[in-house]
């Protein structure tokens, strides 16, 4: 997989489904369910040398509502930094 320009990617690049490279994740799954889907796609990216979780984008390639910027008071990048 090619690396990603984060500054330059909109979602039109995103493929119509998921495939080995692109996980995706509705905005409408549980923190649990999120918690336990984050820590198997990172193994399994680990093990398959890398890719990307996208959350905001149901199984099928559509955007939905987006996940929110806090879990909590918890910023979302320490909330995913704490899932073990």
């Amino acid at each position: 997989m090619s690396k990603i320009n984060l500054e330059t990617f909109d979602l039109t690049q995103l493929p119509i489904a998921e495939d080995d490279n692109f996980e995706f994740k509705s905005s409408e799954t549980s923190h649990n369910e999120l918690k336990k889907k984050l820590g198997c796609a990172v193994s399994g990216f680990a093990n398959s040398g890398g890719a990307c979780f996208v959350g905001g984008v149901d199984g099928n390639g559509n955007a939905d509502k987006g996940l929110l910027l806090k879990i909590g008071r918890q910023d979302l990048r320490d909330w995913v930094d704490q899932i073990r």
